[in-house]
């Protein structure tokens, strides 16, 4: 009960794994935990259901059994797409940095880029919250911060 990480490192369990815990998280996904599998899990639901509705409910009669298949399988893939994308990883306040990058786009039509092409926007974004030497040890989400900054 009370051994050292020494200890249990020296003990092999098996001939390739010499006892140092494993970093491997769900689906043999790297830092994803339970709760990051929602959008799979919704995501499988929907394919099933769609995969049913097409090919059972008679509701796309003149497609291709290859096209039926790729409309069902999108739900899951942009589930597993989220997954990779924007869960493994990535540090903890990741996805709330890109929400505030993304709230933070302006659209800038008084000063375009291009001369030639008045009604191309330039894009510019305040990114200051998302930055910073404190960021990097900040472990807390971007809402909870804003919380905290109104209380106190």
């Amino acid at each position: 009960m009370g051994e050292s990480a020494e200890a249990e490192s020296v003990l092999p369990y098996t001939p390739s794994h010499t006892g140092r815990r494993s970093n491997v998280g769900y689906l043999g996904l790297t830092g994803v935990g339970f709760n990051d599998l929602w959008p799979l899990a919704v995501g499988v639901v929907a394919c099933l259901a769609l995969a049913i509705a097409l090919f059972l409910g008679g509701q796309w009669p003149d497609g291709s059994w290859q096209g039926k298949t790729c409309v069902a399988a999108l739900p899951a893939a942009l589930g597993f797409g989220y997954l990779r994308c924007l869960v493994v990883g990535r540090p903890p306040h990741f996805k709330g940095d890109l929400w505030i990058a993304v709230r933070a786009l302006r659209l800038d039509f008084i000063d375009p880029p291009w001369a030639g092409l008045p009604v191309w926007p330039r894009v510019w974004a305040d990114l200051a919250e998302t930055g910073g030497p404190e960021r990097a040890r900040d472990e807390r989400t971007p809402l909870a911060r804003k919380r905290e900054a109104a209380r106190g």
